[in-house]
């Protein structure tokens, strides 16, 4: 468990840079990419998690560790604690696709869980629309938007290996701050009776899925779902 930053196989470091589900200001880009030409910083990457990854020098590393928070990022995270939340471009004005803001709520869930320790990482998806860009059904917690304030909720899912694991719909239809307290009991729930270094799905096949829900959240029966894009999808 700690700050992300890793050794590479030449010799080199590679620091983790986290955003609110990679959107960053174009001044905030700017500027940190002055100041780590001025460091003498010789690439960065972007990572499937919507991260940036800086490459360089131990020395460099330690000095972007310290600007960074400035330009509007926290420093990545690894090993047994909730990591950086996935979360498509279903914002304000953006995807076409989107059935309401999953961007807004991916943000929200970052800022509030980000960093909590747990028996094994544990990852966050948020998709503002069935199709799923953001791999949903293969995190930890997965959120699917399905209309105006109503998201599906997955949990148990694993990916990034030759075994993937489809997660399995705990809630139907539930908004927004439903979505919080689905997450807030299901760590909850993990944190208590997870073994050490056991992912969530293995948890949840030990104990069972019902430990996992909270009887209180109830589906959002509000009509305001586009019937003619999932009939398309």
């Amino acid at each position: 468990m700690g700050k992300a930053i890793f050794e590479q196989i030449n010799g080199s470091f590679a620091l983790v840079l986290v955003s609110n589900c990679g959107v960053i200001s174009v001044e905030n880009l700017c500027n940190l990419s002055c100041q780590l030409k001025e460091m003498g910083v010789p690439v960065v990457k972007l990572s499937s998690r919507q991260t940036l990854v800086v490459v360089g020098s131990l020395e460099q590393l330690q000095e972007v560790e310290k600007v960074a928070p400035g330009y509007g990022f926290k420093i990545g995270n690894f090993g047994s604690q909730v990591r950086n939340v996935k979360g498509c471009s279903a914002g304000e004005g953006l995807c076409k696709r989107q059935l309401d803001t999953a961007l807004n709520l991916g943000i929200e869930l970052e800022n509030e869980f980000f960093g909590i320790e747990t028996p094994h990482d544990f990852k966050i998806s948020v998709a503002g629309c069935p199709r799923g860009c953001t791999d949903p059904l293969c995190a930890d917690f997965g959120v699917i938007t399905k209309g105006k304030d109503k998201f599906d909720v997955y949990i148990g899912g694993r990916g990034a290996t030759v075994k993937p694991i489809h997660a399995t719909k705990i809630y139907n239809n539930i908004s927004t701050e439903n979505v919080k307290k689905a997450l807030k009991n299901v760590l909850d729930v993990y944190i208590k009776e997870g073994n050490k270094k056991e992912r969530v799905f293995r948890t949840i096949n030990r104990i069972g899925i019902e430990k996992f829900v909270n009887k209180d959240v109830e589906e959002n029966k509000k009509q305001h779902v586009n019937e003619e894009f999932l009939a398309f999808i």
